[in-house]
């Protein structure tokens, strides 16, 4: 009879647990969506311009981490600017998914592929006030 509610705390626990992990997923999710929808120094949409960036080229952990994704963006910091171009340092968090799938073949790379780092970003400023972001710093892919 232990055994039999063992097992049934141990479903609970489980489901409780998925719940949890839910909850946590759905957190990041409405924090990372925070981060790329607001405005950036007063740009607005930069911020999403600057993770969509980020998404396509960048590299973590010197290559090992190779289709990371920015969570939220913690910090901006002017650089240098002029009349037409904007070079702005980042601060953000990030992850990468992909390191997942490979867990199993390089134990402890997830812990790896998980972290806080800063680039530079260059953004080009049009006269109608609008902005782009034609390059980054940083390790990064081809």
């Amino acid at each position: 009879m232990s055994r039999g509610r063992s097992r049934s705390a141990f479903q609970r626990l489980c489901r409780c647990g998925g719940a949890l992990l839910l909850a946590i997923a759905t957190l990041t999710a409405c924090a990372a969506e925070s981060g790329l929808s607001r405005s950036v120094l007063g740009y607005e949409g930069l911020g999403r311009q600057i993770v969509s960036y980020y998404r396509g080229r960048a590299l973590e952990r010197n290559g090992l981490c190779v289709m990371p994704e920015m969570d939220v963006i913690l910090t901006a910091e002017v650089v240098a600017e002029d009349s037409e171009e904007l070079v702005i340092d980042i601060g953000y968090s990030w992850r990468d998914e992909g390191a997942l799938d490979n867990e199993r073949f390089a134990p402890g790379l997830i812990t790896q592929c998980i972290g806080t780092s800063t680039r530079e970003f260059l953004v080009r400023k049009y006269p109608d006030g609008h902005v782009v972001v034609v390059g980054m710093g940083g390790p990064q892919s081809g």
